[in-house]
């Protein structure tokens, strides 16, 4: 069986996809950078990957977007796609958190030391454009890497495609609106209890 590998980078984050003759499978793995916690949160010299909560879903959105986008383009595959989100490196010795960067709710969730892992299948052609779809899919997957680290659901995306703009701190909040606008995404002001 013949594999062939695209990489992209992020910033922080790395996403990597593998086709397989025929077959599509997506891989996004999101390789975050490490820095040192604070002595209160544990000992200086410890590496730990602290992984904003919006960083992850504007990564795996991008990605989903950017891997879709070039399954289809390049090796003209259509139809469902299995999808298989990671954190990269996350292990004991570099064990990872989930921080909010805003100014209200939510602490730090659970410290993980195994990477999380997160799938589910989606047409192809709902990740290639913007939109609504794109936004459910990065949702599911984004929920599904969160849930190790104890939180129920992301907050910045619903299973139905909105997005909740409280939950996206002023440095995103602007361009976020007006991608928003552009892609006729539904938006909300509705917060989690």
């Amino acid at each position: 069986m013949k594999l062939s590998k695209l990489q992209y980078g992020t910033g922080r984050c790395m996403f990597e996809t593998c086709t397989a003759n025929f077959g599509l499978g997506i891989q996004a793995a999101i390789r975050c950078a490490l820095w040192g916690l604070p002595p209160a949160m544990g000992a200086p010299s410890t590496p730990i990957s602290r992984i904003g909560d919006e960083d992850l879903a504007v990564s795996v959105l991008s990605g989903l977007r950017f891997l879709a986008r070039h399954a289809s383009d390049r090796a003209a595959s259509g139809g469902n796609a299995p999808v298989r989100a990671t954190l990269w490196l996350v292990t004991e010795e570099t064990p990872a958190i989930l921080v909010q960067n805003r100014s209200f709710g939510g602490s730090p969730g659970h410290q993980i030391i195994k990477p999380p892992v997160a799938t589910g299948a989606f047409d192809l052609d709902d990740l290639v454009e913007d939109g609504a779809p794109l936004v459910a899919a990065t949702s599911a997957l984004t929920t599904g890497l969160i849930q190790h680290f104890g939180y129920p659901e992301t907050l910045q995306t619903t299973s139905d495609g909105t997005i909740r703009i409280r939950y996206w701190n002023q440095g995103y909040s602007q361009r976020v609106q007006k991608w928003v606008e552009a892609w006729s995404v539904q938006i909300t002001q509705e917060t989690v209890s």
